[in-house]
């Protein structure tokens, strides 16, 4: 059982993921997610957008579209660095290289997540 925390400047997650605590750790960083705006891009219920025209086009819808892109990008790498600085190095390993904040969380809910599990399915019932 890890003892270590993650901070962030919009919470705090109070044990890095571990076998054992999935539940606390999911709630607790779910948490600093939702503080950067970031929560919805990790549950896939805010897409990418897209950037329209071309770099040299400054027209104010353009200009708008260009910000609301680099603000997503910017959440989504800011989800990656959360998640991965809130996971025991046992849990980075699994992780490691993955630049998607998405993805990520998805790896570490089936290796983890005892109720998503067959074992986990199994002691349910």
């Amino acid at each position: 059982m890890s003892k270590e925390t993650f901070k962030h400047t919009l919470g705090k997650v109070r044990r890095l993921l571990d076998h054992t605590n999935y539940a606390v750790w999911k709630e607790d960083c779910m948490k600093v997610l939702q503080g950067i705006m970031a929560w919805d891009i990790v549950m896939e219920r805010e897409e990418e957008p897209e950037v329209p025209g071309r770099p040299n086009n400054f027209t104010r819808p353009l200009v708008l579209a260009r910000k609301a892109y680099k603000d997503y990008k910017q959440r989504k790498l800011q989800a990656v660095a959360i998640i991965y600085g809130s996971c025991t190095n046992a849990f980075k390993v699994y992780i490691k290289g993955m630049e998607d904040a998405i993805q990520m969380w998805k790896e570490l809910e089936a290796r983890t997540n005892t109720a998503n599990s067959s074992v986990g399915r199994m002691l349910l019932f």
